[in-house]
């Protein structure tokens, strides 16, 4: 059976939120009624733990698949060969670069106008010429020409991860027991 990156991650959201419901579970199984717990299908805390240590060992092998499907599946970017994992992660630096050009191509108020002193009084009875102020070091127009770069950059990367995403290869080839695909 083949399987992608897509179906793994969705995968993996189905049984975190299947966890999600059995971790609320346990918290109600805590506090009963003495008559509740005399009942048959009373929900015990013991029973809701293994039910809990269930998903997570799913979620173990699901997320290990993964991983390992991120280092078999290749991807070309900017005419370099990378496995999936690793495009993965050089997204997430290209990300934050974008971020923080964007945040240089902003101009706030006070910028030009910072003071070296903290006697803000005291400087502002002096002549301007006297007081050093802070420089915009990099102009706005080339961090935004840097910051729309980087968002290209991340695009064309975002592009290429999805599309060996939806890589199929064989379950058994990555480790995958087909069984955990299937909803229980």
């Amino acid at each position: 059976m083949k399987v992608t990156g897509h179906q793994i991650i969705q995968r993996i959201g189905e049984v975190k939120a299947e966890r999600s419901l059995h971790n609320d579970r346990f918290t109600g199984t805590l506090f009963q009624f003495p008559s509740d717990l005399a009942a048959d299908d009373a929900l015990k805390p013991g029973l809701v733990i293994i039910s809990i240590e269930v998903l997570e060992e799913h979620i173990a092998f699901l997320q290990h698949a993964l991983a390992t499907y991120g280092s078999k599946v290749k991807i070309i970017f900017e005419g370099r060969d990378l496995d999936l994992r690793l495009a993965v992660k050089l997204l997430g630096g290209m990300d934050r670069a974008e971020k923080l050009w964007r945040q240089a191509a902003k101009v706030t108020d006070g910028e030009r106008g910072k003071r070296r002193s903290l006697y803000d009084e005291y400087d502002r009875k002096k002549a301007d010429d006297d007081v050093e102020r802070l420089e915009r070091v990099v102009p706005i127009e080339e961090a935004m020409k840097k910051a729309q770069a980087y968002k290209r950059r991340c695009s064309a990367l975002r592009g290429a991860i999805a599309g060996a995403n939806a890589t199929g290869v064989e379950c058994l080839s990555i480790g995958l027991d087909p069984k955990l695909l299937a909803l229980e």
